[in-house]
């Protein structure tokens, strides 16, 4: 997935940090206010580098341009290497194992407990990612792409699989170039905020706001127990196109 400027160092990445002026939205999309450093928010830098080498930035975004108002501070994340904005921003994961044990386990060293995950490995890129925090204290937005592969397995469930998250397939797609999903990205874009007079007047709470979560969803290689089939592959393979997810939680504790 990772071409040659990836590597096991997360590098070639520059952060803004800039506070948004007076002034509504400029005439070019994606900019407001003329002092903003990262003009391009959200999908418009994607659609800047799409006109270039052609692709497409979705649909199912919050145009982040529209949340912006004197006094926000915008924090925003991109390659250093514009000819190559979605792969050269990588990260990986792999953990071991994570189980439930009782008190008696040692720890680091659960026996006779429950494995809930095991053997995970994840490689995937980044690609833009915009943090809005409101100067008028009514939150914070983040809109973020990225892509990602690898491997879970779920012991107590018996499970493993390989997977792929991206969005080259269906009727809203992200991708530079090439539309496959190895130069797609999946979109993820998230409102935190105080959720005010809840329950009862005076009252507060946290909220969590799921604006827009839009990927292709592939599962390969999928086995369930130990029967490995016929092939060897179990199940075989489950695809998910055009799956949108949006949803909006409180939590407060009392």
């Amino acid at each position: 997935m990772a071409d040659e400027t990836s590597g096991d160092k997360f590098d070639n990445i520059r952060m803004t940090l800039d506070i948004a002026g007076a002034g509504a939205p400029g005439t070019d999309a994606g900019q407001s206010g003329a002092d903003l450093g990262e003009k391009k928010l959200g999908a418009h830098f994607i659609q800047g580098a799409a006109d270039l080498v052609t692709g497409s930035a979705g649909t199912g975004y919050v145009d982040q341009v529209g949340l912006l108002t004197d006094g926000d501070l915008v924090i925003s994340f991109r390659t250093m290497d514009l000819t190559n904005i979605f792969n050269a921003v990588d990260f990986g994961l792999d953990i071991g194992s994570i189980g439930l044990g009782a008190s008696t386990e040692t720890i680091g060293e659960v026996n006779d407990g429950t494995v809930f995950l095991a053997n995970l490995e994840l490689d995937g890129f980044l690609g833009p990612v915009d943090i809005i925090i409101d100067g008028g204290d009514r939150g914070m937005n983040i809109s973020g792409y990225f892509n990602a592969q690898g491997h879970i397995d779920q012991p107590f469930k018996a499970v493993k699989t390989d997977f792929y998250i991206h969005n080259s397939r269906g009727a809203s797609t992200v991708w530079l170039d090439v539309k496959d999903r190895s130069n797609s990205m999946a979109h993820m874009q998230l409102n935190i905020s105080k959720k005010e007079n809840h329950l009862a007047a005076g009252q507060t709470a946290l909220a969590f706001d799921l604006q827009n979560f839009e990927a292709d969803l592939d599962f390969e290689n999928l086995t369930v127990g130990s029967f490995a089939g016929a092939d060897g592959r179990g199940i075989g393979d489950i695809y998910f196109t055009d799956l949108s997810i949006r949803a909006e939680t409180v939590i407060y504790g009392h």
